[in-house]
């Protein structure tokens, strides 16, 4: 009995030490955490000395989101519950990181969200637009045609008009798709009104139908709107016989920010053969691939959260 009792009373102290240990090597670890992030010197911390590091996080990703810095505000989002913001993060990363995953997890995310969120216009027109870069077109329509008809002053309703009307002449569905375009002819959405302007002026100026439609996809560019880019220069280069090499290296960069790997790089050597010497075309060939294929996701399974945000001072500096 005395020698049961002994046993027990030195598993409990081992118990308790391995506890014991535990709580200090786990507040060591927000310690360093909260100092670190304390020395990126972008977010300041309530109560540095009761912080968790999900809340730490939590800060600095709303910090890049509002900054605009999507990989680093998604990879720092992970760490906190489900939110909009997380998906949003993800659907923009996936532009920068060219892999299927982000795409993936924000449509994951948003298909949680919006049957608690039904009456965020901003949220719904995110999800329409994930699903229509998924190919998923016609649950992509009908999501920004709710959004069109539920919230017609909508900020974004412009461009959702747009989305439909690109998407449905993609389809082949070229009445319907000019009935919404005809709504955008006196307010199309910024920063596509100059380029209203300048496809009405054109009759004074040398400009090409062809140059338009390039100057149309660019500013599709400008937006994040790749799909949208990706329509439009596919129409003008297959439309129109002549063809320029920037062209084909705006038209390469669109389908790269679409995951299009193989293709991009074909349309660069179609560039690289109208121009030679074209600059920028010759430095994208030579630094091919930009990024190894799912960068992201091994980022996020292979880096602790520490190494991370070491790694984004370093980037900082």
């Amino acid at each position: 009995m005395k020698r049961e009792l002994k046993a027990v009373a030195v598993l409990q102290r081992h118990i308790r030490g391995r506890y014991i240990r535990r709580v200090v090597l786990v507040e060591r670890k927000r310690v360093a955490m909260v100092e670190t992030v304390l020395a990126l010197h972008v977010i300041a911390i309530d109560d540095p000395a009761t912080a968790s590091t999900g809340h730490v996080l939590s800060l600095l990703g709303l910090y890049y989101y509002g900054i605009g810095q999507w990989w680093a505000a998604a990879a720092s989002l992970e760490h906190v519950p489900t939110t909009a913001t997380l998906a949003y993060c993800h659907h923009q990363t996936w532009h920068a990181s060219y892999d299927r995953f982000n795409l993936t997890r924000a449509h994951d995310l948003y298909a949680t969200i919006v049957p608690a969120t039904p009456h965020d216009p901003y949220v719904l027109h995110d999800y329409g637009i994930v699903l229509l870069e998924r190919a998923e077109y016609k649950a992509g329509l009908d999501v920004l045609a709710h959004v069109l008809a539920v919230f017609p002053q909508f900020q974004l309703a412009s461009t959702a008009m747009l989305w439909v009307a690109v998407v449905l002449l993609h389809m082949g569905r070229g009445d319907e798709s000019i009935a919404y375009f005809g709504c955008l002819l006196d307010t199309p959405p910024s920063p596509f009104t100059t380029a209203l302007a300048a496809c009405q002026g054109a009759s004074r100026t040398k400009l090409t139908k062809a140059d338009m439609l390039a100057d149309l996809a660019k500013r599709a560019t400008s937006l994040g709107h790749y799909l949208m880019a990706y329509v439009v220069y596919f129409y003008a280069l297959h439309r129109f016989k002549t063809s320029k090499a920037d062209t084909w290296f705006c038209f390469a960069d669109t389908l790269r920010h679409l995951g299009r790997a193989d293709e991009a790089l074909q349309a660069l050597a179609v560039a690289a053969q109208l121009d030679p010497a074209h600059s920028l075309v010759q430095t994208a060939l030579g630094s091919w691939p930009h990024l190894p294929r799912d960068a992201f996701l091994h980022e996020l399974h292979h880096t602790i959260d520490l190494e991370f945000v070491r790694h984004l001072k370093h980037s900082n500096l």
